[in-house]
């Protein structure tokens, strides 16, 4: 399996988890201040003192790590251990037929009552709006599509 990581995707854990990362190093903080102070105890109290903090550092460190990986990671975790599939040929030409015939069928853009279309002899032509000339086409996650072959309001007037 062939993994890539984007540092944008980095950055976005780090910002999700940094709460998590602050209680850490709190929690270090607090260990070594201990330890630090366990000096001052004496002799029989010292030893157990450190060991304590060490223990409690450790185990409030596991806590807060399993807390990271089932709350806020436990989605990245999950789509990362999923097997990706593939699509023969043969199913994504189905599909796109379908998508096509559907589309043909569903989208009126203008009703030609009175003989308007084609436009013939027509040299200029107003096209407005930002989103006729650069559509969004989808977005991320389960809206994102292969704009590669979709062809904007504009460029299919440029083709007609």
């Amino acid at each position: 399996m062939n993994v890539t990581v984007a540092y944008e995707d980095v950055v976005s854990v780090v910002s999700q988890i940094s709460g998590y990362l602050i209680v850490i190093g709190i929690l270090f903080v607090a260990m070594v201040a201990a330890l630090v102070l366990a000096k001052k105890a004496g002799k029989p109290k010292s030893g157990f003192i450190r060991w304590q903090s060490v223990i409690a550092f450790l185990a409030a460190t596991a806590v807060v790590v399993n807390t990271i990986l089932l709350v806020p990671m436990a989605d990245l975790i999950s789509a990362s251990m999923v097997e990706i599939g593939t699509l023969s040929d043969e199913t994504s030409g189905n599909s796109r037929a379908v998508v096509e015939e559907v589309a043909g069928e569903g989208i009126v853009m203008t009703k030609n009552e009175e003989g308007t279309l084609p436009l013939e002899g027509v040299e200029n032509l107003n096209v407005f709006g930002w989103a006729s000339t650069n559509p969004i086409y989808g977005g991320t996650g389960s809206g994102i599509i292969d704009a590669s072959t979709a062809v904007d309001l504009l460029g299919g007037l440029e083709n007609a």
